[in-house]
């Protein structure tokens, strides 16, 4: 039995997985239910609790309001890797508005004694650890504690860049801020 919840109201017998569930409007309190109903049946059911956790999720947001919250990330960033850094700048990109920008930056860490590769075309920004010394049109040479500062707070004391510095404000520029609050079903 396939319905959509957004024409089908209240539902006449109790949910089952097989029912699809889409276009739910957020003042149908019925259609609400009946998908958070469904969620927590998918969870119950599933063996891993990753999923287990993913319905459960969706159904009590389905049943309550989005909570604010108050993340920080500056006591999350030092636990993570060179490259998670650079991939929590990327995920931020707004794409439509980066699409007609093209830059690379090198980045030269060196108290890990690595290199990266940062470039911006079409859109996305894109990085990965290179060994090669290509032409960029920026390049940054930090320790991991100057890249934390940088990162978090712009300051570029003790930063040797050579090349175009106002590459890294065009970078935060093209940037979001994330919303913490967001919804997980409901759009």
């Amino acid at each position: 039995m396939v319905r959509s919840i957004a024409t089908c109201g209240v539902p006449e017998s109790t949910p089952t997985p097989d029912t699809v569930c889409m276009d739910i409007p957020r003042s149908n309190a019925a259609a609400k239910e009946l998908l958070a109903g469904i969620l927590e049946r998918l969870a119950y059911g599933s063996e891993a609790a990753t999923w287990r956790n993913c319905f459960l999720t969706g159904a009590y947001e389905l049943r309550n309001e989005v909570q604010h919250s108050n993340l920080n990330s500056a006591g999350v960033a030092p636990a993570l890797t060179t490259t998670q850094l650079f991939d929590s700048i990327a995920i931020r990109v707004n794409g439509p508005r980066a699409w007609g920008e093209s830059l690379s930056i090198n980045w030269i860490v060196t108290d890990e004694d690595t290199r990266y590769r940062m470039e911006l075309s079409n859109g996305a920004l894109v990085h990965f650890p290179s060994n090669v010394d290509r032409k960029a049109d920026a390049t940054l040479t930090l320790t991991r504690t100057q890249l934390l500062g940088l990162l978090l707070a712009g300051n570029t004391d003790g930063v040797s860049i050579e090349g175009d510095a106002a590459l890294l404000g065009k970078v935060v520029a093209l940037t979001e801020t994330p919303d913490p609050d967001f919804a997980i079903v409901l759009p």
